[in-house]
């Protein structure tokens, strides 16, 4: 019994059949019918890519979609503008704790001053 090898497009078609699959396990934020091989001369290089379905600030799905790097799945939840917008606050934050540990390390000389200390 002789089986016809299989074309580049069927072994390619497989792939991305698996890959879906195994993705749509672990994620459910991967759109059904998205996982494809990056264009060529793509930031991605070779790799497969999809869509993903993002989050809002709030952490609810806001109804957008991001290309990213199947491998990057398990890490990406936003829109590249609600990520800048999360880093902005996260370091607007940091700088309001650290100015907050800053004052309550540094007593105000004015007050002691006033108190003759």
């Amino acid at each position: 019994m002789s089986t016809t090898p299989r074309t580049p497009e069927q072994l390619e078609a497989d792939t991305l059949t698996k890959a879906e699959r195994q993705l749509a396990e672990k994620h459910e934020k991967l759109v059904a019918g998205s996982v494809r091989r990056a264009p060529q001369g793509s930031k991605w290089g070779t790799k497969l890519v999809c869509e993903i379905r993002t989050r809002g600030l709030d952490g609810d799905w806001d109804g957008h979609t991001r290309t990213v790097a199947t491998s990057d799945v398990w890490q990406v939840s936003h829109t590249e503008a609600v990520t800048a917008q999360l880093r902005k606050q996260r370091a607007a934050d940091k700088r309001a704790a650290a100015k907050a540990e800053r004052e309550v390390a540094e007593p105000d000389q004015a007050a002691l001053d006033a108190l003759g200390l």
